[in-house]
């Protein structure tokens, strides 16, 4: 069984809805044993970027025009929080561009 959740999107009205349900996540997290976890979070909202890292959940990737608002009528940036168990590969081949990306989010020294 796969314990990965990938690609994961949230649809909240008020942000105590998001925190309620990062609260339920990280118990769901916990109690069935998630390896991986990963979110799409808007980059135009700063208080959703927040509540993730305030729960421990880090911003992983940038996505330039991932997501359709229709309310806005156009394609919102996305930063990706994830939460994994256990440690990268500490013999990982990385290209440049991942190695200044990864710095720059103080995950990688030299």
């Amino acid at each position: 069984m796969s314990r990965n959740f990938e690609k994961t999107i949230y649809k909240i009205n008020l942000l105590e809805e998001l925190l309620a349900f990062i609260q339920e996540l990280k118990e769901l997290i916990q109690s069935i044993e998630i390896n991986y976890f990963e979110c799409f979070v808007s980059s135009y909202e700063p208080e959703h970027q927040k509540v993730f890292l305030d729960a421990g959940f880090k911003p992983r990737g940038y996505v330039p025009c991932w997501k359709f608002n229709k309310d806005k009528n156009f394609f919102e940036d996305q930063i990706i929080f994830n939460y994994f168990k256990g440690e990268i590969d500490k013999n990982i081949q990385l290209i440049p561009e991942t190695k200044d990306l990864l710095q720059a989010l103080k995950f990688f020294k030299e």
